[in-house]
């Protein structure tokens, strides 16, 4: 399903069935004991290799993950309240 971001998981499922109608709450309490993934492919131009860096920057990123680039793991997580940037220069490849 598609996910807004920045946003979450309880917002993303909340777009398709209303979590917070009467009982609802009860029903999905499994929402929070699941792992989630969140996954999106983007394209950079040529001349970007040519920067001296490249960053992914992340305003925060739910409390425990892993971020992956083509399939390399470039960073682990553990504090929603970090402001990430990761370096991703050796892992990007050319569009």
């Amino acid at each position: 399903m598609e996910a807004r971001v920045p946003g979450g998981i309880y917002s993303d499922l909340n777009l398709a069935q209303d979590l917070f109608y009467r009982q609802n709450d009860k029903v999905y309490r499994w929402v929070g004991h699941e792992n989630w993934t969140y996954e999106t492919t983007f394209e950079l131009p040529a001349e970007v290799l040519n920067k001296s860096a490249i960053n992914l920057v992340f305003h925060g990123i739910d409390t425990i993950g892993d971020v992956y680039v083509n399939g390399i793991l470039v960073q682990s997580v553990n504090n929603m309240f970090v402001r990430y940037v990761i370096p991703i220069k050796e892992v990007v490849t050319v569009s």
